[in-house]
């Protein structure tokens, strides 16, 4: 994902990951603080763990970058730290690491129809330990009205060459509740990128 954030913020940066995240952190080994799942090369999990990173090794808790064996590869030797694990995983399988504090998609379920998204949404929640485990998701997230033309831009691109979309923050709620999720909170950027944290019952 670096070559879509580029010089702008990191999620990290307006999302409050020391209150949200890092407060009631089981602090035992074995443990995990964050999965980016579906990660690609792993650009958001290494600046996550630049800022954090220290804190998650002092706590026991892990690092995990999920992607298909083919993208793991591609990362070469020393281009992360050494607290980030690689491990691959299909994100329509079941989510083999259970209990972790936070799970982090970053621009994955746009390229999805809501079909596809049940499925990998499911996978996750399967995992997730309730009153715990946080669900969260960085992606454009549209008004119900009144679009602009960046925002209808990506939409038809999207539409046109992955059968995907961005969605609403209506069609945000009803995707996850759908899915089982509740507790569906919204965070806004002035980029018009946003944050959304879910949790299970």
């Amino acid at each position: 994902m670096g070559s879509t954030m580029g010089a702008r913020e990191y999620w990290y940066d307006w999302y409050d990951v020391r209150g949200r995240l890092l407060t009631d952190l089981y602090t035992s080994k074995g443990s995990t603080l964050l999965v980016d799942i579906g990660c690609g090369k792993g650009h958001d999990l290494a600046a996550f763990d630049a800022v954090f990173g220290a804190i998650g090794e002092s706590s026991g808790a892990d690092l995990i970058l999920q992607d298909l064996p083919q993208v793991l590869d591609s990362i070469e030797d020393g281009e992360l730290s050494s607290r980030i694990k690689k491990m691959p995983h299909n994100l329509f399988h079941d989510q083999p690491v259970k209990g972790a504090r936070g799970y982090f998609l970053h621009h994955v379920l746009h390229d999805w129809s809501d079909k596809y998204c049940h499925q990998i949404l499911k996978a996750i929640r399967s995992a997730i330990s309730p009153g715990y485990s946080k669900l969260l998701i960085h992606q454009l997230i549209l008004p119900d009205f009144g679009a602009n033309e960046m925002q209808a831009r990506y939409d038809l691109v999207l539409m046109t060459h992955n059968s995907g979309m961005e969605r609403s923050r209506t069609q945000w709620s009803k995707l996850l509740e759908d899915a089982g999720f509740i507790n569906v909170k919204f965070f806004g950027h002035f980029d018009h990128n946003g944050f959304i944290e879910a949790e299970v019952c």
